[in-house]
């Protein structure tokens, strides 16, 4: 995705898109923000016409970060995310075996664990209720 006018500069020009209809200011961050919704739609329309995999080349080639848009069940298996073990199986009371992600801070002496599962549908309502009550 690109952010910086140069970035859209550069993504367009090597997308062989069409000019937008406000020129990108190379040097104006507000330009951009000023005709985000454009570019956006521009984009929109622009998406279709290629695969994933030629988007991202074209970003690497540019030098503009971007990573593919994952479904939700394929997270577990995002190579980064596996390889720094964000998602782990556990044994809920009443849900059985599910999947949930760790605390993403680690910190060496003081190490952050889930000390509760999740909770089930309006298990805690009553106790909002109250506290709210309270308030």
């Amino acid at each position: 995705m690109p952010y910086t006018p140069r970035h859209w500069q550069m993504f367009l020009a090597g997308s062989g898109s069409k000019p937008p209809a406000q020129p990108v200011d190379r040097g104006d961050a507000a330009k951009i923000n000023e005709n985000l919704r454009a570019l956006y739609e521009q984009l929109r329309e622009m998406t279709p016409t290629r695969t994933t995999a030629s988007w991202l080349a074209l970003c690497a080639e540019l030098d503009i970060p971007a990573t593919p848009i994952y479904r939700l069940e394929d997270l577990p298996r995002h190579p980064q995310l596996a390889a720094v073990g964000l998602f782990e199986k556990v044994e809920h009371p009443t849900e059985g075996t599910i999947c949930q992600v760790r605390p993403t801070t680690l910190f060496g002496a003081t190490p952050l664990a889930i000390r509760r599962h999740a909770p089930q549908l309006g298990q805690h309502t009553a106790e909002v209720l109250d506290a709210l009550r309270e308030a």
